[in-house]
Formats: C-alpha cells, structure tokens, sequence
C-alpha cells in the first residue's frame, strides 16, 4: 500500500464527515416523521376523546346540582323546570357517550366506557 498524502487524507477526512453529516440528516428526518406522527395522532385522537370525556363529565355535575336543587325545593314550577334540566343533562351524557364510542382505542378503553354507560 502506498502513502497516503496530506491531501488524501483531508479528502478522505471531508468524505467520512459528509457520509457522517448525511447519516445525520437522515436519522434527524425519520424521527422528526415519527414525532409528526405521534403529534398529529393527539391531536386528531386523544384531544378528541378527551374533551368528549370532559364534556360528559360536565353534564353529569351539572345534573348533579341538578337533583340536589330537586330535592331542597318544594315549588311544583320550579321542580318542573329542574327536572326538564335534568332529563337535559341525561340525554346530553347519553350524546356524548355515545359520540365517544367512534373514539375508543382498544379493548380497556371500551371496557371502562361500558361500565360508565352501565353507570
């Protein structure tokens, strides 16, 4: 083998660093793709699944100030008007339950949302 000379060894240094830069490059952009991903899978997903959770939620607290206000008062319109709010609330946990079923995501998901239908 012959000597290697100052400038085939900076050549050989400047190849070894582009391949080095571009192996780089190439991993940065796979994981950058999978983190867009992943990103883009909470937002269309989980974001979702978690506001119609949230939204079911507050319609259920609702209903709840609903039925203790129910029981404390004794004023027939009033107790009508308090029950048209909680058959309100009802359907409207009843909607969002059901809305929430196009968003489960595997099978503990759909065990926990049946046990709260069940509820």
């Amino acid at each position: 083998m012959k000597n290697l000379t100052i400038a085939h060894r900076i050549l050989l240094m400047i190849g070894t660093s582009v391949i080095a830069l571009l192996l780089v490059g190439f991993v940065g952009l796979y994981v950058a793709g999978k983190e867009t991903e992943t990103i883009r899978k909470i937002d269309q997903d989980s974001i979702v699944s978690i506001q119609t959770i949230g939204a079911a939620r507050q319609a259920f607290m609702e209903a709840r100030s609903n039925i203790l206000l129910l029981f404390l008062n004794s004023d027939d319109a009033e107790m009508e008007s308090l029950e048209k709010r909680i058959q309100a609330n009802t359907d409207e946990i009843a909607k969002q339950l059901k809305s929430y079923e196009s968003l489960i995501s595997d099978d503990e998901d759909k065990k926990l949302l049946e046990a709260d239908i069940a509820n």
